[in-house]
């Protein structure tokens, strides 16, 4: 079959006689030719809190070999930040990047499994669980070769710190205030747009029912 995905020419198909004379002949649309499946794709996050700037390792192993100056696209969720990523196998070059894509040139034939590690990747800004990874690879010319999905992983929500709940009376039945303190790792807008790294809520509790 040919290198890669395609549709290919129409068949053409003659019968001849024994002069090598043609009787009939007729035509036959083109095959689809389909991607071959990647092998053993993993993803590993560094850190999967919102918004962390992080690394991410992906793993996978090629049904047919990437060649040189071709290319693997890695495709992410939308709310992923991408555009301070970059790629620490130095065997590859960051070609192109997109809001939810990473482009990487192969500057060596790769026929083995791969381990590319893919530094600078904003995580999303809350806790998810984001959409399948797409790795595709391609020929020189772009044209797809192989691809495969990994599940989308869990971002994890921030820490916060020195929280505390101070009530102004303590006796059971009574109405009183309630002092809540903590510090936010991540920022919270307020209504006017404004940021606050960390914050108190007063509330009341009013006696129950007889």
């Amino acid at each position: 079959n040919p290198s890669y995905v395609q549709t290919t020419a129409t068949f053409s198909i003659q019968t001849r006689n024994a002069s090598n004379g043609v009787m009939d002949e007729g035509e036959a649309t083109g095959a689809s030719i389909t991607a071959g499946a990647l092998n053993s794709l993993t993803v590993t996050p560094a850190d999967t809190t919102l918004e962390t700037v992080t690394d991410y390792l992906f793993q996978f192993t090629p049904a047919h070999t990437i060649p040189l100056n071709g290319y693997v696209r890695i495709i992410f969720d939308s709310d992923y930040d991408l555009s301070g990523a970059y790629c620490e196998d130095t065997t590859y070059s960051v070609f192109s990047k997109g809001s939810n894509y990473i482009l990487l040139k192969a500057l060596a034939e790769k026929s083995q499994t791969q381990s590319l590690q893919l530094r600078g990747i904003g995580n999303p800004s809350y806790v998810k669980t984001t959409n399948p990874f797409t790795i595709v690879t391609k020929n020189t010319d772009q044209q797809d070769i192989d691809t495969g999905d990994i599940d989308g992983i869990t971002t994890t929500a921030g820490l916060l710190t020195g929280v505390s709940v101070t009530g102004s009376l303590t006796q059971a039945g009574v109405l009183t205030n309630y002092r809540i303190d903590f510090t936010t790792i991540h920022e919270i807008a307020d209504r006017k747009s404004t940021r606050l790294n960390s914050s108190h809520t007063d509330i009341s509790r009013m006696p129950s029912s007889a």
